[in-house]
């Protein structure tokens, strides 16, 4: 149910964004005020936020009366609410009860919001030296090596070991190029490793809307790659029988070769088909191609076992999926926390990181948001460019409103 402001504000014709520009504010600070009746702790803002409402509303020829009326409102407290917890004091600075809101980003699959780096205010509020999510990965070091990103490292790491083929699938954010970094990094300093990473400017599968990567493409990568110097042969089957002859000889050196291709969901089907033909290149009976591609989940349509075109391929290409971060979200935060000097305890209040979770979560119609935390009911969006942007909001959120920590209400209302 609308509150009275909120009713005024749309009669009005008057956007939360509109008003949060007006009143130099952030639209979740609006949000909360005009749907929930939830003021900052702050009396300056507070009295920055009513000037610009009165005066908005006024200019709509609205009574003054009913719009005092519509901003001292203030949602009843639930009887629970009511009840001090037993062994605990109210903070001085704490947040005015508000009704959970049960809100769920449906219909946005992607469940991307918008960058919100943490602002200079909102890093002195917590205590940080630094934006804990902004140019965060200078070294492996800098890396959260939590257990669903151990398990597709791993497995990248074994095929490039041992050989075979692969596929990477991750939703946008969920640390496949962290993943592809890490790799890059272990690897490259060995002087037994070569790692080929074929591009082509504008790639995508379709030729009306970009450039499609080619075998012919990726063979001069490797050659390319093998030797700078070479002399590309002019016929293909002249190219092909160099690329051959040089992986030989490489291989037979005692190196060991990794095609390695980003964004592969952008690949055209043949591209992919053809892929099995650079993996047949073969010493005696060793394979001397490793493939890994590294692709959204789309490369998933791409690779169905029905799919007459590409079975070959597909029987001989194993597929990792980058899963949420789920049970490790508790140990992703507080390593990012950490390394700028915080503490998830002295940032979060408990039913926080539930909280985000939910937001983060599609529902499914047997299952809800809240039982997504460590089970596998609604559809987990939790992947860390998701968990940077909505935690990065609900931290501006909770020093704009005073709050000492950032509380499960102010994770609902984060970046709305």
């Amino acid at each position: 149910m609308a509150s009275p402001l909120q009713k005024l504000l749309q009669a009005a014709g008057l956007s939360h964004a509109h008003l949060a520009r007006q009143a130099q504010v952030s639209k979740s600070v609006v949000w909360r005020i005009a749907k929930h009746g939830q003021w900052t702790q702050r009396s300056k803002t507070n009295a920055q936020i009513q000037t610009v409402i009165a005066q908005l509303l006024t200019d709509e020829d609205l009574p003054a009366e009913q719009i005092a009326k519509a901003m001292a409102w203030q949602p009843k407290k639930q009887k629970a609410q009511s009840r001090p917890e037993k062994h605990s004091e109210p903070s001085a600075r704490a947040t005015k009860p508000v009704a959970l809101i049960s809100k769920t980003i449906e219909g946005n699959p992607d469940m991307l919001l918008r960058k919100h780096p943490v602002r200079e205010e909102t890093r002195a509020h917590f205590g940080l030296a630094a934006d804990p999510f902004v140019d965060d990965l200078r070294s492996a070091s800098d890396v959260v090596n939590h257990k669903t990103f151990r398990l597709a490292l791993t497995q990248m790491r074994s095929v490039a070991k041992h050989g075979g083929m692969m596929a990477l699938l991750g939703e946008s954010g969920a640390g496949k190029s962290t993943a592809r970094r890490m790799l890059l990094d272990e690897f490259q300093s060995k002087s037994n490793f070569v790692i080929i990473e074929p591009k082509t400017l504008g790639m995508d599968e379709n030729v009306q809307t970009g450039s499609i990567m080619k075998s012919a493409h990726i063979a001069e990568a490797i050659i390319a790659r093998l030797d700078p110097t070479a002399k590309l042969r002019r016929s293909p089957e002249a190219r092909n029988t160099q690329l051959e002859q040089m992986l030989k000889n490489s291989f037979l050196g005692g190196r060991k070769h990794v095609l390695l291709i980003e964004e592969a969901h952008r690949l055209h089907w043949s591209t992919i088909k053809q892929l099995k033909g650079f993996y047949e290149l073969e010493s005696g009976f060793t394979p001397m191609l490793a493939i890994i591609l590294i692709g959204q989940t789309e490369l998933r349509h791409k690779l169905k076992e029905g799919d007459s075109e590409l079975r070959e391929f597909v029987a001989r290409c194993q597929v990792v999926d980058l899963a949420p971060l789920g049970e490790s979200l508790k140990e992703y935060i507080t390593f990012k926390l950490k390394r700028v000097g915080g503490d998830l305890d002295a940032v979060l209040e408990k039913g926080a990181l539930e909280a985000l979770v939910k937001r983060l979560t599609i529902t499914t119609q047997r299952g809800t948001a809240r039982q997504a935390f460590g089970a596998e009911a609604g559809i987990s969006k939790v992947y860390p460019l998701a968990v940077h942007n909505l935690l990065a909001a609900a931290m501006n959120a909770a020093d704009e409103l005073g709050a000492p920590k950032v509380t499960a209400q102010i994770v609902e209302g984060a970046g709305l």
